[in-house]
C-alpha cells in the first residue's frame, strides 16, 4: 500500500487493496477537494454505495460457507 504524497500535486496516492471495486471507489475520491459541495456529496454517495455492495457480496459468499462442516483433514 502506498500513502506517499505525490510530489507534483501534494496529494497522497490511494492505497491498493487488490479488489478492483474497492480501489476504484477510493480512487474516485481523489479529486474531492476540487469539486463543489453538491458534486462532493454525489461522489461520496457513489463511493459509499459501491463499498456497501462489496461488503454485502462478501457477506453473502461467507454466509454460504458458514454452515458447512469441514471435511477430513480440514483445519
Amino acid at each position: 500500500m502506498s500513502d506517499e504524497p505525490d510530489r507534483a500535486s501534494g496529494r497522497t496516492t490511494p492505497p491498493v487493496t487488490g479488489d478492483e471495486r474497492i480501489d476504484s471507489a477510493i480512487a474516485a475520491l481523489g479529486d474531492l477537494d476540487d469539486l463543489p459541495a453538491g458534486a462532493r456529496l454525489e461522489r461520496l454517495t457513489e463511493a459509499h454505495e459501491a463499498l456497501v455492495e462489496v461488503l454485502e457480496t462478501s457477506r453473502d459468499s461467507s454466509a454460504g460457507q458458514a454452515g458447512r462442516i469441514p471435511g477430513p483433514g480440514a483445519h
